[in-house]
């Protein structure tokens, strides 16, 4: 099981990318941050195997969490998207 945490502060974008984690066999979602800093909390606490990770977030941009885990030292797979505005 890869347990994947959501970093995404739009409810909506959450919801469907908690969804989509539902129907996919083997992703068991184990938390949802709406920031970076709640993210760590939920970090600290679990650990996940993925973080899906919005670039554009309150306080600091998913490009610089990816970035401070890494210096972290942290090997979390992460995968980094950003809503498309039309």
């Amino acid at each position: 099981m890869i347990d994947v945490l959501i970093v995404e502060d739009d409810p909506m974008v959450a919801m469907l990318n908690k969804e989509f984690c539902e129907r996919m066999e083997g992703l068991k979602v184990i938390g949802h941050a709406e920031s970076t800093a709640d993210a760590w909390s939920i970090i600290d606490q679990q650990e996940p195997d993925l973080i899906l990770l919005d670039i554009y977030l309150p306080g600091q941009t998913g490009l610089e969490f990816a970035e401070s885990l890494k210096k972290k030292g942290s090997l979390y797979r992460y995968f980094l998207f950003q809503q498309r505005m039309t």
